[in-house]
């Protein structure tokens, strides 16, 4: 068993003055910006018609802020969009693998 985590140390000031989800402005998937150096995460497969076949959607972005610590398990597929812009985006990532270690019994330790 892994568990990936991704906290931000600095966030440039654009990423975070972005239009919110729903907005009229507001898209992922044209030269808006608004997934510059968000995470997404994906856990199914994704389709442009989801919403049409009233489908859950299977993925996840979310938009980088200082001092957020994120913990997710290492299998669920994730990726940083790029970040081009003026400043500077700090993060330190980190994956943690975790083992079931038995104690010795006391045959064992001598």
């Amino acid at each position: 068993m892994g568990i990936s985590t991704t906290a931000w140390t600095k966030v440039p000031p654009q990423i975070g003055a972005k239009a919110t989800a729903n907005s009229p402005t507001y898209s992922l998937y044209n030269e808006s910006g608004h997934s510059d150096g968000c995470i997404a995460f994906q856990y199914g497969q994704v389709s442009v018609i989801d919403s049409e076949r009233l489908k859950p959607a299977q993925s996840f972005v979310m938009t980088p802020e200082v001092g957020k610590l994120l913990l997710f398990p290492s299998w669920l597929q994730h990726m940083v969009y790029p970040f081009k812009g003026k400043g500077e985006r700090r993060t330190i990532a980190s994956n943690l693998n975790c083992w079931d270690v038995q104690q010795p019994t006391p045959e064992e330790v001598q």
